[in-house]
């Protein structure tokens, strides 16, 4: 089996199961905690990465803007993604459309 392939089951695997976990979270807690803590988990470790890597932020404002922008729409699409995992609405589509991986 090719590399890519593994890889993308592996990837595949890793999303059903973090949906998984994003459901059966926002159960038990609001979706607010359940984004707050993922996505402040995510800048912890990407401040991280990009602090050994010596990575350089944008220092135009146009840069910025879209840094922000961007962070807004994600953070929005996660809190409705986990909302209606919570619900139960998204509990058949999460993993027909986690396997987009393995077609790809």
């Amino acid at each position: 089996m090719e590399l890519g392939v593994i890889f993308a089951i592996l990837a595949m695997l890793a999303w059903g199961t973090s949906d998984f976990f994003i459901g059966y979270s926002a159960k038990k807690v609001s979706s607010t905690t359940v984004l707050l803590y993922g996505k402040g988990i995510g800048v912890l470790i990407l401040g991280v990465l990009v602090s050994i890597n010596g990575l350089v932020l944008p220092n135009s404002l146009e840069g910025w803007e879209t840094i922000i922008l961007a962070s807004l729409l994600t953070t929005i699409a996660w809190f409705m993604f986990s909302h209606s995992l919570k619900e139960g609405l998204l509990s058949i589509l999460s993993p027909i459309g986690n396997s987009w991986s393995i077609v790809t």
